[in-house]
């Protein structure tokens, strides 16, 4: 007997895209898979060559679905710039973020708002996982554990991988959303914000919850590879936050001495 998905009408699904192809298609599907249905999506194509915005109108059209919305810019913004396009026009108190070239595991949603609602979270993210052919998907079958992350513990190490995050939208606003312009290290500066704020409860499960591929073809991978780049955004991050007396000179110190380490084994671990 076939089981109707349970339907969630607080909930916006914004999909940034740029040139990802076909592989937009396999993110819409994952989407439209969930054993829990958000109320809106919003597809923003950001200047894509690739035409993702024809792709994704296409498969509204063939699947008949209501709800969904696709939004093409008239200037490349970068993924945050097109993610928080679709935050500013969504009216939902959640908003969940999902890449174009990654996919949702089944109950995603399901298990996000789980926790979010029993803990009451303004920022939930998860694990994720490479895909590879012929691999499967690890199984839930281990016990979920939920880790509450405070601003010390986020400035040593992103715990927050986007495609899995649901968020606050009226947090996401206060804390100023995905600054614009920047095109690096955009989603962690965003939940560095969030964690700066203390009305804001931030946790993570350790359970897989999003696939990615390990692809060359969509920007924000391609530049993310230029690793002394990813660095300078990263302690562009800490500044900012001392900056604006989110963080003390001591944390500043701290934090970007521990990530140029990081940055220095990462340059021992490719070459």
């Amino acid at each position: 007997m076939y089981n109707m998905p349970r339907f969630r009408d607080d909930v916006s699904v914004i999909v940034p895209a740029y040139n990802a192809g076909l592989a937009l298609i396999d993110a819409l599907d994952s989407i439209l898979k969930q054993t829990l249905q958000p109320a809106v999506v919003h597809i923003v194509d950001d200047q894509s060559p690739s035409d993702d915005a024809g792709l994704a109108r296409t498969y509204i059209a063939e699947h008949q679905i209501k709800g969904w919305y696709v939004h093409q810019l008239h200037e490349n913004l970068g993924a945050g710039g097109a993610r928080d396009f679709g935050i500013r026009n969504s009216t939902t108190e959640y908003i969940a973020l999902l890449d174009a070239d990654d996919l949702w595991l089944p109950d995603h949603l399901a298990s996000a708002f789980g926790v979010i609602d029993k803990f009451d979270l303004t920022l939930f993210g998860g694990r994720t996982h490479k895909m590879s052919r012929g691999e499967h998907v690890p199984s839930k079958t281990e016990e979920e554990h939920i880790t509450q992350i405070c601003l010390d513990i986020l400035l040593l190490k992103c715990y927050f991988l986007t495609s899995t995050v649901v968020l606050k939208r009226a947090s996401y606003l206060d804390c100023g959303g995905f600054l614009p312009g920047l095109k690096l290290s955009e989603d962690y500066s965003l939940w560095l914000r969030f964690a700066a704020n203390l009305n804001n409860r931030c946790a993570v499960s350790n359970l897989v919850h999003a696939l990615y591929r390990d692809s060359d073809t969509t920007t924000t991978r391609r530049l993310s590879k230029n690793h002394w780049a990813h660095e300078r955004a990263e302690l562009a991050n800490f500044r900012y936050l001392h900056n604006q007396d989110s963080i003390s000179s001591a944390q500043l110190m701290l934090s970007s001495g521990f990530s140029f380490l990081k940055y220095i084994k990462r340059l021992l671990t490719h070459h």
